[in-house]
């Protein structure tokens, strides 16, 4: 493998991993108003988000 091949798969992981951020990001923003409980806690928002995501995969409910 030259360094040409090595230097165009670097760029297609990082294009994964960035896609896979874009992804998670718009699922925090515009799902995770449904997974806030009325007071996230300590740590804000996004782990009050992450939280709730755990005890809801625990306890396998739907989300909606």
């Amino acid at each position: 493998m030259n360094s040409q091949n090595a230097g165009s798969a670097v760029r297609l992981a990082l294009a994964i991993l960035l896609l896979w951020l874009a992804g998670l990001s718009f699922f925090v923003a515009f799902e995770g108003a449904k997974f806030l409980p009325e007071q996230s806690g300590p740590g804000g928002p996004f782990v009050g988000i992450l939280r709730e995501l755990m005890r809801r995969t625990q306890s396998k409910e739907n989300p909606g």
